[in-house]
């Protein structure tokens, strides 16, 4: 999945990379599909 995720172009600025884009995606489709719906923790 990761290797999918790699080819998604980043558009962020260089200062703007604390992780890499393709483990952001992951986690980002990982929560959505386990039935997160926000951001804050309840």
């Amino acid at each position: 999945m990761l290797d999918i995720l790699a080819d998604v172009p980043d558009p962020r600025r260089a200062e703007g990379k604390l992780y890499k884009l393709p483990h952001v995606l992951l986690f980002s489709i990982l929560a959505i599909v386990s039935g997160s719906d926000s951001y804050g923790q309840n």
